[in-house]
């Protein structure tokens, strides 16, 4: 293929490639548009329909309040008149009638009865002669009921009556009307004898008498039924709306839900790219590297510079990224010290060390390091878990040692207690790139560590000019006079191994001239089949 065709095959794919993606994304979020959309949509259904539900039932139960308004005061104005012993339609019970009919809201007329003959009324005086009484519609707890006016009354008067005994009163019926009515939308109150229902106020519903009733939700002849009875009374009411009445009432807050639930659809969307982004962020790597322990230890040997014998070794930790790259522990780790998660990180390590390392340093032969930051040295927990992890793996303590950086010593009062409790706990502790500016010379008594190791740039600095001027001298004197052992980081050169061998005895140090950091198999290998690493 000739090299044009071959950039042009490659534009090709790339913008199949991209096409694809942003077909895909479109996709989703269209269908995620249309999800949120249908989402809302029916929630906002059911919430106006459970609305409407509860609104009649209001309705119902209103119209139920009004109804034992009117019948108690009519209740009242009956026991009130069977209590006076007045003679029947004398003038003073005229004038009794007269005055509760006209402190009343609800009561119309009243009067007295005898013989199924109307002897007088309020509104009408004494009757010559008397009028019969029309035949009862119902009859409830003892009490005669008409729906109807009674002929002695005005042709255009509405109302029912209730009669006790002798007295009767007429009640006002347009009091049980909603103002609000029509038809579309309407209230209606009845009374019943369980064998019928009679109509106080409102249209009579297409609804059996049972399923009045049962007081049961009903959707019927292109309306929806909210009827209810109270127990243990005569009085039922029923509230009614047109669905399609509803419907159209419903339809702008529909549209804003439908619109308001696409919108959410296009948020989760791009909350979902969003966290696809973000799950490839160094520190969501960092997080699931931690729960699944895809770290990886590898142990670089420290030797005895004068007899080049390996002594131990110190632990580092590699991660690979879900890209596939290597990230520098100097990054990771300093990422996980500031979102606090580096505590995590140093307790795999230390179950790895076990895992891998465990039998050798039962022996008591050998002696692995482990490095920690302040966030560990300050954690409450992090002692007790060490202890028991290794006592658990049957492991001597003092074949333990802990590394500190010397920055994460910079806060000395914090910390001197801390070292302190570990080095009573049998661990010997490490100040780790001692020399880099955070702490001086003077301090290292107070920490009571056991072990300083020198830097690798003042290393780097043997056969150079600058090795005079530098305090590598200071550091090894006081190393002496305080008894602390040093390691010397980053040897490269047979030289720079001689000028320390040289400097001072008992001087340990670890670095590339004597081997690069090995797995944990590669390390089995080299104590297996070296004494000492200036065979190798």
């Amino acid at each position: 293929m000739a090299l044009p065709e071959f950039f042009t095959a490659m534009r090709s794919n790339f913008l199949k490639m991209t096409n694809r993606r942003l077909m895909t994304r479109f996709l989703l979020l269209l269908v995620m548009t249309i999800l949120g959309a249908q989402a809302a949509y029916t929630i906002k259904c059911v919430l106006q329909y459970r609305a409407e539900r509860k609104d009649l039932l209001d309705a119902a139960d209103r119209q139920i309040t009004r109804g034992f308004h009117l019948g108690t005061e009519a209740l009242q104005a009956v026991d009130a008149l069977k209590a006076s012993h007045l003679p029947p339609c004398s003038v003073r019970d005229l004038a009794l009638m007269r005055n509760l009919v006209f402190n009343s809201a609800h009561i119309r007329d009243a009067g007295r009865v005898e013989d199924g003959m109307i002897l007088c009324s309020v509104g009408a005086g004494k009757l010559d002669p008397p009028v019969a009484v029309a035949p009862v519609d119902a009859v409830v707890n003892n009490f005669q009921l008409w729906v109807s006016t009674w002929p002695f009354t005005s042709t255009n008067h509405k109302g029912f009556v209730l009669q006790s005994q002798d007295v009767w009163v007429a009640l006002n019926q347009e009091l049980l009307e909603d103002v609000s009515d029509s038809a579309d939308r309407y209230t209606a109150s009845y009374l019943h004898d369980r064998r019928r229902m009679l109509p106080s106020s409102g249209p009579l519903p297409p609804l059996s008498i049972d399923e009045i009733v049962a007081s049961q939700f009903l959707i019927r002849n292109g309306f929806m039924y909210q009827p209810l009875c109270v127990t243990r009374s005569a009085i039922c009411a029923t509230a009614a709306e047109r669905i399609a009445t509803f419907s159209a009432r419903s339809q702008p807050e529909l549209r804003l839900w439908t619109v308001i639930g696409g919108l959410i659809g296009v948020s989760a969307t791009c909350g979902l790219y969003l966290l696809d982004s973000r799950r490839r962020t160094l520190e969501a790597q960092l997080r699931r590297a931690i729960q699944r322990d895809s770290f990886t230890l590898v142990y670089q040997p420290i030797v005895d510079l004068e007899t080049e014998a390996v002594t131990g070794a110190e632990t580092l930790v590699r991660w690979v990224n879900e890209a596939g790259d290597a990230v520098p522990p100097d990054t990771f780790i300093a990422l996980a010290e500031n979102k606090g998660i580096v505590g995590q990180i140093t307790r795999l390590v230390i179950r790895g060390v076990i895992r891998e390392m465990g039998a050798q340093l039962a022996t008591g032969a050998l002696h692995i390091t482990i490095n920690i930051t302040s966030q560990d040295l300050l954690d409450p927990t992090f002692l007790p878990e060490l202890n028991r992890l290794i006592d658990n793996a049957q492991i001597p303590r003092f074949t333990i040692g802990l590394e500190l950086t010397e920055r994460s010593t910079a806060d000395h009062a914090l910390v001197a207690e801390a070292i302190a409790r570990l080095k009573e706990a049998g661990y010997d502790l490490y100040i780790d790139d001692f020399g880099t500016g955070y702490s001086s010379l003077a301090y290292l008594h107070t920490l009571s560590v056991d072990v300083i190791k020198i830097d690798r740039s003042f290393t780097q600095t043997v056969g150079t000019e600058a090795v005079t001027a530098s305090v590598v001298p200071q550091i090894l004197s006081m190393a002496r006079q305080l008894g602390l052992l040093v390691v010397v980081e980053g040897i490269e050169t047979r030289e720079q191994a001689i000028y320390f061998r040289d400097s001072t005895a008992g001087i340990w140090g670890q670095g590339w001239l004597y081997s690069k950091p090995l797995i944990a198999a590669d390390f089995h290998k080299l104590l297996q089949t070296a004494k000492s690493l200036a065979k190798l």
